[in-house]
């Protein structure tokens, strides 16, 4: 975009003149607006260059006009700033500090970290003054929202603020996720200066109402998982934390929320995946998310957390329970059949404390054409089953009782939703919008426990009566025959056979 505005602008340096005597006030006025477009676009037209190889003595050269332009570009920076604490909001200053912090946070960011060092040793007051503009430019912005007026005007300051807001939130981001400003600057420093907000935030209890405040908060967050350690001094810091983002999950009917509890679920994986917190503090943490309906965040969680699975799966057994809500339902199963398949050794636990709510759910839309999403909540259910199928195997027979009762349980389902969906190719009379899909995926089930369990297979039909055998023999059949088509066929005359 900088490159666009020189190029449209047709603006050039206007250095041209003999000395300073010769400069008029128009050209003064010209240099001045042009100034923070021009230094901005030469710093990233030197960092975009130290980014690919270079000649040691064309890098040289460069590395030597760094310091220099960068000097410019935090003069502009530091008056834009001045001018937003004089209460000066006007498109030419928020335009500048955007760039600004643009092309300083690309001396940080560039491919290869050679110009890191390129910030001066000013970066602790760079970072304090960038922490201001983000405060001042919030606080504007939310009055702005309060006056909600509509005129262009006032759209268009609120939008050049929020782009502004963006792009400094993004500096801070890139100076915390940089190590050798975390030394520079120090890391304490920069967590007091992130976290600020979110304190702010909390203490007023005002929600997340504001867009604004979202966005600070997401960025806040980011920043953080950027310097926090598993340092003693940091635990009590991330504890509160881990509070501060449960309480956002709790907060379920926010609109337009979504991507600030992507964020707080985030941090929270992050601090649980790298053992932040103790081991009671990441049970209640597993616990709530389940509670929260935060699936995604409580599948990833479940590393070794064989007490947290325990206690969170009545949440998931609610939940299950719920037989208004499909995609409660989709988001939960995929949840269970992801933890089943990665955690093993929590499989028993989950398979008694949900099972028989698997199978309700698996009769209930394999019985039901008006559910959306049908098939695949169906073959989730389905994957579910195979796990603990393959689970039970995997005990050789130890216990003979539970297979068969486990059997003898699934193939009863499976009839009803084969009875109620039919068969590939079967002009059986199905019900009206039934799917011969899930006919087919129970019969495969049917099949598959015939071919490794031929024992337990032959117990389970033996003691089906005789109206459920013969569905399931059909079943059967037409699977190992790859379900040829009933239909009657027409006969065909051979014109050939005829001779004149």
């Amino acid at each position: 975009r900088l490159k666009s505005d020189v190029k449209n602008a047709n603006l050039k340096s206007g250095l041209t003149f003999t000395n300073l005597k010769d400069i008029d006030n128009a050209s003064k006025d010209t240099m001045i607006i042009s100034c923070p477009t021009m230094a901005c676009f030469a710093l990233c037209l030197i960092v975009d260059t130290l980014d690919k190889e270079q000649e040691a003595s064309e890098e040289l050269a460069l590395l030597s006009w760094l310091p220099r332009i960068i000097e410019v570009v935090l003069v502009i920076f530091y008056s834009t700033a001045d001018a937003i604490e004089s209460g000066i909001f006007d498109e030419n200053t928020l335009e500048a500090v955007m760039r600004c912090c643009f092309v300083l946070g690309k001396t940080i960011d560039n491919r290869h970290n050679k110009n890191t060092s390129a910030l001066p040793d000013e970066t602790k007051h760079i970072m304090h003054r960038t922490l201001d503009i983000i405060k001042l430019l919030a606080c504007r912005a939310g009055e702005l929202e309060v006056d909600k007026r509509c005129d262009s005007i006032s759209a268009k300051l609120e939008l050049a603020i929020q782009r502004a807001l963006s792009q400094a939130l993004v500096f801070v981001e890139s100076m915390c996720h940089s190590k050798s400003l975390q030394a520079k600057i120090g890391k304490d420093f920069l967590l007091v200066g992130v976290i600020s907000p979110i304190i702010s935030f909390e203490s007023c209890q005002s929600g997340f109402d504001s867009a604004i405040q979202r966005t600070i908060v997401i960025s806040s967050l980011k920043s953080v998982r950027f310097l926090i350690t598993s340092d003693e001094n940091d635990k009590e810091v991330i504890k509160s934390l881990v509070g501060f983002c449960l309480g956002i999950l709790e907060q379920v009917d926010i609109a337009g929320c979504s991507e600030l509890k992507s964020s707080a679920q985030d941090f929270i994986i992050h601090c649980l995946s790298n053992s932040l917190i103790s081991e009671n503090e990441k049970i209640i943490c597993v616990d709530k998310l389940a509670l929260f309906n935060c699936w995604d965040a409580w599948q990833m969680c479940m590393h070794d957390q064989m007490a947290a699975a325990t206690c969170s799966l009545t949440h998931v057994r609610r939940a299950l329970s719920d037989g208004k809500n499909c995609k409660r339902h989709g988001e939960v199963l995929v949840a269970i059949v992801t933890v089943a398949k990665e955690h093993k050794e929590l499989l028993p636990n989950i398979i008694s404390s949900v099972g028989a709510n698997v199978f309700e759910i698996f009769k209930q839309y394999g019985t039901r054409q008006e559910q959306k999403d049908r098939i695949l909540l169906c073959a989730n259910c389905m994957k579910f089953i195979m796990l603990t199928y393959q689970f039970l195997l995997s005990r050789n027979g130890d216990d003979v009782s539970s297979e068969h009762a486990f059997i003898s349980t699934v193939f009863e389902v499976l009839v009803d939703i084969v009875s109620h969906n039919g068969l590939p190719n079967q002009n059986a009379t199905a019900l009206p919008g039934a799917d011969p899909a899930l006919g087919r995926m129970s019969a495969q089930f049917f099949v598959h426990v015939l071919r490794t369990s031929p024992a337990t297979f032959k117990a389970c039909v033996g003691s089906m009566s005789q109206e459920t055998r013969s569905i399931f023999e059909k079943s059967v059949r037409a699977d190992m025959s790859g379900y040829p088509s009933t239909a009657p066929t027409k006969k065909r005359l051979n014109f050939k056979s005829f001779k004149q």
